[in-house]
């Protein structure tokens, strides 16, 4: 039975517990309504912003001090040991961008240990950009630790997707997972693996054939926004969430004018949820894909 990616090594680390995880959860989703129901509603910031909602167990956990984060909320008493409330603080914002980044999506992304590229790329590539991607032809577990102990997370997962067959994906989900390296298994700013500086740089190709480089998880995002790939892919999830149908069932030409309507109105997420509810209400269904 495959492990549960909540569940880390205590020795490793000590305190990440599902109290934390909860709190971790609750952060997520402020930081999604937040962005969402504010009145500028901007999808972009879902992606960039260096803002986050931390309670005292966070505050903890990722070592920072409580007292200072409170002096931004005069609701919240420094010497209470109550969790249930959140200060909305910049955490890192040199390292930090958006969702992509929070310590809930990053220790989800990985295993009880260890980061794990392929997890993450696989969620950036499939439900940020809305690529494409072949299931593996076989389950291969990755390469554990004791297989050369002097490798860092990134150099085992280039070494084992190196094969032309694995490459038809991996080109496409390896740069992607690589650029958040700097996060541990439990979303902690790293420096370093194994005594060796983190290496997060990477590039991409678009299904156009246009490469694109990056050295950071926030220089990812920076490009993440500018993509009409993913504003693109950010409606049709969107649309068939709501309306629990894909978009293209209310005819061919509704994602070009969302898209135009969506990029029109400074990325409005409001907006075009509105938009959307215009087209299930007067628009049959041409098919259902």
């Amino acid at each position: 039975m495959a492990q549960s990616p909540w569940t880390k090594d205590e020795e490793a680390f000590p305190g990440f517990d599902d109290q934390l995880v909860a709190s971790l959860r609750k952060s997520l989703e402020m930081l999604v309504e937040d962005v969402v129901w504010s009145d500028e509603s901007d999808f972009r910031v879902l992606l960039t912003s260096d803002t986050i909602f931390m309670d005292r167990r966070m505050a903890d956990f990722y070592a920072l001090d409580w007292d200072e984060v409170v002096q931004r909320d005069s609701q919240v008493d420094s010497n209470s040991d109550d969790n249930g409330h959140f200060v909305a603080i910049t955490f890192e914002p040199e390292q930090r961008a958006g969702l992509l980044t929070h310590p809930f999506l990053m220790a989800g992304f990985s295993y009880h240990r260890n980061t794990s590229p392929i997890h993450r790329g696989v969620f950036v590539a499939k439900r940020i950009i809305g690529r494409t991607l072949k299931s593996p032809p076989v389950e291969v577990e990755p390469l554990e630790e004791d297989f050369d102990p002097t490798m860092t997370t990134r150099e085992r997962v280039a070494h084992q997707t190196k094969g032309t067959m694995c490459q038809s994906c991996h080109s496409i989900i390896n740069p992607l997972g690589f650029s958040f390296e700097h996060f541990d298994a439990v979303g902690k700013y790293r420096e370093t693996e194994k005594s060796k500086r983190i290496d997060s740089a990477s590039s991409y190709m678009t299904p156009d054939g246009q490469m694109h480089s990056w050295n950071s998880a926030t220089e990812l995002s920076e490009f993440l926004v500018s993509s009409e790939d993913v504003h693109r892919n950010f409606i049709e999830q969107l649309f068939q969430f709501m309306a629990r149908q894909p978009l293209a069932a209310y005819g061919t030409k509704q994602s070009d004018q969302l898209l135009e309507k969506f990029q029109g109105s400074g990325f409005n997420v409001k907006n075009l949820i509105v938009e959307m509810a215009i087209i299930v209400a007067t628009h049959k269904m041409e098919h259902v894909p």
